[in-house]
């Protein structure tokens, strides 16, 4: 009888120890399943972000090349309208001194006449 109860009980232990193996093996693998879910969720994650900031550093390329187009049409033309500037200055001088003679020339002209006619006064008083 005490080997039948031994084993009995080694029976028994024997029985909570499968169980408690079989629990332990049902929680880890509940735990495998939730570690798996979490790296799946993490690389989606990662994948959404990646593409996220690559569609965000391609849209920056873009602004930026625009930018920089404009930036080189804008430096284009200030040159050209220096070039202008400068070309216009050149022309102001020009009529500059071509209203300045003529200024002097008319003064040369009122000048004479008015000599010519103080002449003819003082011809005809005489």
């Amino acid at each position: 009888q005490e080997a039948r109860d031994a084993l009995d009980g080694a029976a028994r232990s024997l029985e909570a120890l499968r169980e408690e193996s079989q629990h332990r093996a049902s929680v880890l693998s509940g735990v495998a399943a939730d570690c798996l879910l979490a790296a799946e969720t993490c690389e989606r994650q990662l994948v959404d972000r990646s593409r996220g900031s690559e569609e965000a550093l391609s849209v920056a390329r873009r602004e930026q090349d625009a930018l920089r187009a404009r930036r080189d049409d804008l430096e284009r033309e200030r040159e050209s309208l220096k070039a202008r500037l400068w070309e216009v200055e050149e022309e102001l001088a020009t009529v500059a001194s071509s209203l300045a003679q003529c200024e002097f020339e008319e003064g040369e002209i009122r000048r004479g006449a008015a000599r010519a006619a103080g002449e003819l006064e003082w011809e005809a008083s005489t």
